[in-house]
């Protein structure tokens, strides 16, 4: 048990390290498409897409979200990054999930706002 954000729940040590240290935080200032996404708890997240060709050449996000938003926003970009449009919709909650080595069972919604906000974003292209 690993406490966080004065919740004690079952974390693993990736999911931390990606809610602590977040890989492709931020907003993107030249970009191909961009979404804004409020899960059911209230976070937001955002993701910036900036393409070559049909490929994920970057990608961002933002959150005003939980330890978890942040992880499911790092894992989600990480498994996008260098995909095609095509590729990049397959990306499931479950993947991110397993990406972070798991997710707390009360942030499993993180992963689906995550993946959402991927697709909304891509068929913005």
């Amino acid at each position: 048990m690993t406490t966080y954000n004065n919740i004690t729940e079952a974390w693993s040590d990736k999911a931390l390290s990606m809610a602590r240290e977040p890989l492709n935080l931020g907003e993107m200032l030249v970009y191909d498409a961009v979404s804004l996404l409020r899960g059911p708890c209230g976070d937001r997240m955002s993701i910036w897409i900036k393409l070559e060709g049909n490929v994920i050449d970057k990608i961002s996000f933002m959150t005003d979200g939980c330890g978890a938003t942040f992880a499911a926003g790092s894992a989600v970009t990480q498994l996008a990054k260098r995909c095609t449009i095509f590729k990049a919709r397959s990306i499931t909650p479950q993947a991110v999930i397993n990406a972070c080595n798991g997710l707390p069972a009360s942030h499993l919604h993180c992963a689906i706002l995550a993946v959402h906000t991927l697709n909304k974003t891509l068929d913005k292209l």
